[in-house]
């Protein structure tokens, strides 16, 4: 048999940066120590000059929006009435052109939605005519474009890239830059996916039960001030860890709703079908997934702890 047991964790309800891998950057001075990628919030004002790194580094900007008209992109656009989220990655040198590392490759960056484009034109025209529309809220972004803001084909030492570029596989962006002065900075556009709060077997304190692919598995998906999930969410769409919302009949997916947390708002609460195999000992979070009833896709993360008895 194997324990299961659940925590509540909740996540922010935004497509985001989920992680982010990769060597370390490699200075200018050879003899000096690189640093690793890293993921921050998002800075007071990105003109350049105004934030500057030793190492790439990303955040994320504008999430869930839907746009009013088709944008531009590398190599294309992407339509209106898509809704996506905004990150932008960048590589700068600072004042007196002596703070960053000369390059830093192979650095592979995940998100939690599929990458639509990225905005990396040299001298970041893309990236100007959209930052009121996906920059973060109080950022200070240039207003016109300038030589070299974005890739602007420097030679790499290193890794897969003959020069500064990157490649898209799903929701993973990896990306080469080698900077001198200005560096790169390039926006990424991903499918939006909303997120929501879940709690697996809902109510009281952590809890472990008996899962021995017999049964259900009651997962909750939490109201807000802004969201019903009983009105909102698709139940038939939803799946957790490969396993489906369980069928009564003629009656539809085994669902109901009530405020399992006391907090005001009701709860969508769904039964999935048990599934043994789908578990492993040591596993320690579970992701819902699914769809609104208007198609947006939402994810939600809960914590476990999974043992063999």
């Amino acid at each position: 048999a194997v324990i299961l047991s659940s925590v509540l964790f909740a996540y922010p309800a935004m497509s985001a940066i989920t992680s982010v891998s990769g060597p370390n950057s490699i200075p200018r001075d050879l003899s000096l120590e690189g640093a690793p990628p890293q993921i921050i919030s998002p800075p007071a004002d990105v003109n350049d000059d105004a934030a500057w790194n030793t190492s790439m580094e990303g955040f994320d900007e504008q999430q869930g929006i839907t746009l009013e008209e088709d944008i531009n992109v590398d190599g294309g656009s992407i339509a209106a009435g898509t809704t996506v989220s905004s990150h932008m990655i960048f590589l700068n040198t600072g004042p007196g052109n002596d703070r960053a590392p000369n390059s830093h490759y192979d650095v592979t960056w995940t998100f939690d939605g599929e990458v639509l484009g990225v905005m990396s034109d040299s001298r970041g025209t893309f990236e100007m005519t959209t930052s009121e529309l996906l920059g973060a809220t109080d950022t200070v972004y240039p207003n016109n474009p300038f030589a070299a803001r974005g890739i602007d084909g420097n030679r790499s030492p290193s890794g897969p890239f003959p020069f500064d570029g990157y490649t898209i596989v799903g929701n993973t962006l990896t990306v080469g830059m080698a900077v001198s002065e200005p560096g790169d900075w390039i926006r990424v556009v991903t499918a939006y996916k909303k997120n929501v709060t879940i709690d697996i077997k809902p109510g009281g304190e952590p809890n472990c039960f008996n899962l021995n692919g017999h049964g259900v598995i009651p997962v909750a998906i939490l109201g807000t001030e802004n969201f019903d999930p009983c009105t909102e969410v698709d139940p038939d769409s939803l799946g957790l860890l490969g396993m489906s919302v369980r069928v009564r009949g003629k009656q539809g997916p085994l669902s109901h709703c009530e405020d399992v947390n006391a907090d005001g708002y009701f709860d969508l609460v769904v039964q999935f079908e048990d599934d043994a195999s789908e578990w492993s000992e040591g596993q320690t979070s579970a992701e819902l997934t699914g769809t609104l009833f208007d198609g947006t896709p939402i994810v939600g993360t809960d914590s476990i702890c999974v043992t063999q008895i």
